[in-house]
């Protein structure tokens, strides 16, 4: 488990530095000097009359897929696994009965997002760690400005796509599955892998919706032994909100940074939660119980 954690963790340093050079040296391209790229946000950059935003967004977006896609496939070649799909369990045979279901569930499980999110907004968090949330917003703010079809487009690509895809073979197909091969049972290995999921994305305030996001993606890896139903309701769970935000016609860079949301009523919850637990049985009858 010591060998096999070592060199998941030299796997991740090895291509995240690789995803930072390859943004870093987009932005080179661009005419920015390394000075000037060290001192600028993210916001800045978008805005930058140099540098096009979605040639920015797509940039981020490779820069992700080298580092969480990277990650998974490193380390799978450095623990001799030649076989990749099948060792990241991207099997071929997925149904579009099961994914309608796992949809469902994914519904079903926003407003305990929602209600964890409120929950998360009324704790006294220490200054730093409010700011690390504030500065995480705010950049996110800025790359979800969109003005037409285009910038929609390519945060799909970016955004959705991109990032579903590559986190999923990290985050389960990598160290979820590790997990489960240490733990027992593997709920405990699909709760270590969502806090893992979580605490990645620098959000404090929203660590607790993301895990939430996160239990419902180990779930569904868990229980089908499928990474494409995860890596489905992972674009999902990012499109959603980004063709919400197009067609709603408001500009994410007037969005609150403040973390405000709708109060949620627990009847919605309580009725989330009950058709949840029964889309929970059907999709354990379909997959022949759940597993250890």
């Amino acid at each position: 488990m010591l060998k096999k954690a070592i060199l998941l963790i030299s796997a991740i340093l090895i291509c995240v530095f690789l995803g930072n050079a390859v943004l870093v040296t987009g932005l080179l391209i661009k005419g920015l000097s390394l000075n000037e790229i060290m001192d600028l946000n993210i916001s800045e950059i978008v805005n930058s009359d140099s540098i096009n935003a979605n040639y920015f967004k797509l940039l981020v977006g490779l820069s992700n897929l080298i580092s969480f896609a990277g990650s998974a496939v490193l380390y799978l070649t450095f623990t001799k696994k030649k076989e990749f799909a099948k060792e990241l369990d991207l099997q071929p045979q997925t149904d579009m009965i099961s994914l309608v279901w796992f949809v469902a569930l994914y519904f079903c499980t926003l407003p305990l997002a929602s209600l964890m999110a409120e929950f998360s907004m009324n704790i006294p968090w220490p200054d730093w760690m409010q700011k690390m949330d504030d500065s995480s917003l705010s950049d996110l703010s800025s790359i979800l400005v969109m003005h037409n079809a285009g910038d929609l487009m390519v945060n799909l690509i970016s955004i959705a796509m991109i990032a579903g895809f590559s986190e999923e073979l990290l985050f389960r197909g990598v160290i979820q599955k590790g997990l489960q091969e240490f733990f027992k049972p593997s709920w405990i290995a699909i709760i270590v892998s969502s806090i893992i999921f979580s605490a990645v994305h620098l959000q404090p305030v929203a660590f607790l919706p993301k895990m939430v996001i996160g239990l419902l993606l180990g779930y569904a890896y868990w229980i089908s032994r499928n990474l494409w139903y995860s890596i489905a309701l992972h674009t999902l769970n990012n499109a959603v909100p980004l063709i919400v935000l197009y067609y709603s016609g408001i500009d994410a860079s007037e969005l609150p940074q403040d973390n405000s949301a709708n109060q949620i009523s627990w009847l919605s919850i309580l009725v989330s939660i009950a058709l949840g637990i029964n889309i929970i049985f059907a999709i354990n009858k379909r997959f022949n119980g759940p597993k250890t």
